[in-house]
């Protein structure tokens, strides 16, 4: 069990619920499906109250799971072999952890030793007391970076940002809403990347696409020589999606063993600023420099930015409904019939679709730029679960509210999914650019 923290500890540390999740997702999804009620809550705090008294248990899994979900003994005991599982496969891969004093310094090791240079290098006892925070609340997972110990954020490029989703089992088969967000991208600390897929046929694009989209990503941009000029680098960074995703998307193609119409939609949010220039946190406030929001998004997981006066839609909907993408699916041999391409496949563009590629789906994307200004308060983007009942107008008037938190964002545009009774996989990020005074 206390190997199990360490690595809950490292894995949240980074963001990374998708690998942790991978591990045990089958006694995750059962655990769902066999907790009813809410009447046994007795049987998960004592069982939670034992792991609490090991003081090396600092993050332990039922408590991220949460009390709705652990309402059985048939739970508990489900919940119990997928911890042992995770702990058996790592203590196979790392034996020397089996004996070890689970610490920070232990944490840092292993980071830096085994978690290789995807992770940073730059690991800290602080970085690792300040981790990612995770609660449950409703059968969602909701990510946040706002830690009131934290004097400033990670990165410089936004204020705070909120990760929730919903998987919907009772609708859904499985979760095919994938996300990733990274505060800086590789060595490029004035980048911030956020990211939504929504897998279709199969989570398998999805989920390849959370894991290394933005390794592909940080290949361009390493090659890329930043300036002084704003315009050139906005540009460059616009090349490198593009690029990137033609790249992702032949890697996901020449996959033999790929369903032929297992596909995901991407919506990236990158936030830039110039850091040849004066450093712009002074004191935890931010000072009047530019920022350039940047959105690149193909197929129909939407994008909002709300202003104090406005929302407006950043993304546009690759869809049969569009006849400027109807026409380049009929140039290319595709027959549209019931809104679908050969009744099908609704999305025009997406990345993954192996079988439709030849007929005009394509993973170019469409792109939006801005210069972050001080009436800027909010970017959003998420997946249609969200979007097929929530509102612009909702969305903007919640926006709005003073002194709102990304993490209270998120969670009343899910409770409204939720109330709506959505019917499908629901995700979205909440990214806070500026303080609403």
């Amino acid at each position: 069990m206390n190997v199990l923290s360490n690595k809950v500890k490292v894995l949240f540390s980074y963001g990374d619920y998708n690998n942790l999740n991978n591990n045990i997702s089958n006694h995750i999804f059962k655990i769902k499906r066999i907790s009813k009620t809410n009447s046994d809550i007795k049987n998960f705090k004592d069982y939670n109250n034992s792991l609490n008294n090991d003081k090396n248990f600092q993050f332990n899994l039922p408590s991220l799971i949460g009390p709705t979900l652990i309402q059985s003994p048939e739970a508990k005991n489900l919940l119990i072999k997928a911890v042992d599982k995770l702990n058996s496969e790592l203590i196979k891969k790392h034996p020397n952890l089996k004996s070890a004093n689970l610490n920070n310094q232990l944490s840092e090791s292993y980071i830096k030793n085994k978690l290789g240079p995807r992770l940073s290098k730059n690991v800290s006892k602080r970085s690792l007391n300040n981790s990612f925070k995770y609660s449950i609340n409703n059968n969602s997972i909701i990510k946040l970076n706002e830690d009131k110990r934290q004097l400033k954020p990670k990165s410089k490029c936004f204020i705070s940002y909120a990760y929730i989703d919903y998987p919907n089992l009772e609708h859904c088969k499985e979760m095919e809403d994938f996300h990733c967000i990274k505060q800086a991208l590789g060595k490029r600390n004035n980048l911030s990347y956020f990211a939504i897929f929504d897998g279709h046929g199969g989570k398998e694009v999805a989920s390849f696409l959370s894991v290394n989209l933005h390794h592909f990503l940080i290949d361009e941009i390493n090659n890329v020589k930043f300036g002084i000029n704003d315009q050139e680098n906005i540009n460059n960074i616009i090349e490198c999606i593009k690029v990137a995703f033609m790249k992702i998307d032949h890697k996901i193609l020449s996959n033999e063993n790929l369903v032929n119409d297992v596909g995901s939609t991407a919506t990236l949010i990158i936030i830039y600023y110039n850091n040849l220039r004066e450093n712009f946190f002074e004191s935890n406030e931010i000072k009047e420099v530019e920022r350039t929001l940047i959105c690149a998004n193909i197929g129909d997981s939407c994008g909002y930015l709300i202003t104090k006066s406005k929302i407006s839609q950043i993304t546009k909907s690759h869809k049969c409904e569009d006849p400027s993408e109807v026409q380049r699916i009929r140039d290319n041999g595709g027959i549209v019939f019931q809104g679908r391409i050969f009744g099908k496949l609704i999305l025009t563009r997406t990345i993954g679709d192996k079988e439709m590629k030849k007929y005009g789906v394509t993973p170019i994307s469409d792109f939006f730029t801005k210069k972050i200004e001080k009436d800027d308060l909010f970017v959003i983007i998420g997946s249609d679960g969200i979007w097929d009942v929530v509102n612009e107008e909702e969305i903007f008037k919640m926006g709005n509210e003073k002194e709102l938190s990304s993490e209270a964002f998120s969670k009343k545009i899910m409770d409204i999914a939720k109330k709506r009774d959505t019917r499908d996989n629901s995700s979205c990020i909440v990214i806070k650019l500026n303080k609403n005074i």
